[in-house]
């Protein structure tokens, strides 16, 4: 192993040490498991992030490592509680993470639409233009702190307190507060990246 790999190792094993204790409470508020399950779901979820990254399945322009490792958690403590309890999982309950799916839709229709705040329509011949791929572009311009809270929200579905918690807001209002900024700044991206598609047609 030679000095990168030691470092970037090291750089690693920091990120999983430092958000232990905010993860395992999450995790442990929102599915009730004991201190021993979340302790192999926490072990098995950084094993996967770290195959992930190093097979080059994290892609860090669409989320942050944070919001990407902690839905490879939510979706391990999912499956660990399907197992256990043996029964299925309720579909609404179930995120989706590119940890499991590489092909995934992230942001859902209804979604897309209340993160736009119902952003001005753009026609074109072919009606109101709505493409995943225009909401990733957009989002990949926003700072981190955006990506983490719009992550959060409007793909994760968390509750405003709780991402408050996992991201040091003081309260959820002041979470809801800078969302709003960033809903602004992700709004401004969006309809000039669809100006420009609009014309290319």
């Amino acid at each position: 192993m030679d000095s990168d790999e030691i470092s970037q190792c090291k750089e690693f094993n920091k990120f999983i040490e430092k958000n232990k204790q905010k993860t395992f409470f999450y995790l442990k508020k929102r599915f009730s498991l004991s201190d021993e399950d979340i302790e192999d779901i926490y072990q098995d979820s950084s094993v996967a992030l770290f195959e992930n990254i190093q097979r080059g399945k994290f892609v860090e322009k669409n989320s942050s490592i944070y919001s990407y490792f902690l839905r490879i958690c939510i979706n391990q403590s999912i499956s660990h509680v399907n197992k256990k309890e043996n029964k299925t999982v309720r579909l609404s309950e179930k995120m989706p993470s590119s940890a499991d799916d590489e092909n995934y839709s992230d942001f859902r229709d209804d979604k897309i639409d209340e993160l736009l705040l119902i952003c001005s329509e753009s026609e074109n011949d072919n009606g109101y233009v709505l493409k995943d791929g225009i909401v990733r572009e957009a989002m990949s311009a926003l700072c981190e702190n955006c990506k983490d809270l719009l992550w959060s929200f409007y793909v994760d579905d968390m509750k405003w307190e709780d991402i408050a918690f996992m991201y040091s807001y003081s309260n959820a209002n002041s979470a809801k507060s800078t969302a709003y900024r960033c809903r602004k700044t992700f709004k401004e991206k969006y309809e000039q990246l669809i100006g420009l598609h609009d014309g290319r047609k």
